[in-house]
């Protein structure tokens, strides 16, 4: 993960129900060690900033459900086998499809074309 990439934000929290894509985040510094309160390894970090919530999270359970041929390469998607890594490629038509069900995404500033093709600026 670099500065500049674009990343889904997934809630990984307890229980099937919460598991859900909420939006887009931007890497703003890349993977570095953070130390503990005693100085020892603390764990790893990678800092971000929120692009866009989407207008309707996308649950995991429909996430499955499109894996039965309906989305192309979202049966290889690493998120159906491992529902709370936390970090893992994303194939393109995956991305596009999810965001697609949050009802899209815009960063501040970008317009955004509504389904009655009128121009929305955010």
């Amino acid at each position: 993960m670099r500065p500049g990439d674009r990343c889904l934000f997934y809630h990984s929290g307890a229980g099937a129900a919460s598991r859900r894509v909420v939006g887009v985040v931007e890497v703003t510094r890349e993977w570095y060690e953070v130390k503990g309160a005693d100085g020892g390894g603390g764990g790893d970090a990678v800092d971000v900033r929120a692009v866009r919530e989407f207008e309707r999270p996308v649950p995991l359970g429909d996430i499955k459900k499109a894996a039965g041929g309906e989305v192309e390469g979202m049966r290889e998607f690493t998120l159906l086998r491992q529902p709370r890594l936390s970090v893992m490629p994303v194939p393109a038509k995956v991305w596009d499809w999810i965001c697609e069900m949050g009802g899209g995404f815009v960063q501040d500033g970008e317009e955004k074309i509504n389904a009655d093709a009128t121009k929305v600026k955010t």
